[in-house]
């Protein structure tokens, strides 16, 4: 992304988009959680002005929860604001 930046002029960001459905507390596989969470943060400390926005939808309501509580004091402020849970579509209608 730094390097579509440099050459087009244009800052380039990143979106991430998770979709849980179906995700169960005891099945989700930590190494990756660990892993994510390691490069989110290098992504934070070496390219900030790249990251755009984090979409989490069809999760399950613990979830929100769960991440206020045990995940967003571990990550950087500017990261977690650019964190949004979105309904999913079943609660939409």
């Amino acid at each position: 992304l730094d390097e579509i930046t440099r050459r087009t002029g244009k800052l380039t960001k990143y979106v991430k988009i998770a979709d849980m459905t179906n995700m169960q507390l005891l099945k989700m596989n930590r190494t990756f959680i660990k892993m994510d969470a390691t490069i989110s943060k290098k992504n934070e400390d070496f390219y900030p002005q790249l990251i755009g926005a984090v979409f989490v939808f069809n999760s399950p309501g613990w979830v929100s929860g769960f991440f206020k509580i045990f995940v967003k004091p571990f990550f950087p402020k500017r990261l977690v604001e650019n964190i949004v849970f979105l309904p999913s579509l079943s609660k939409m209608k």
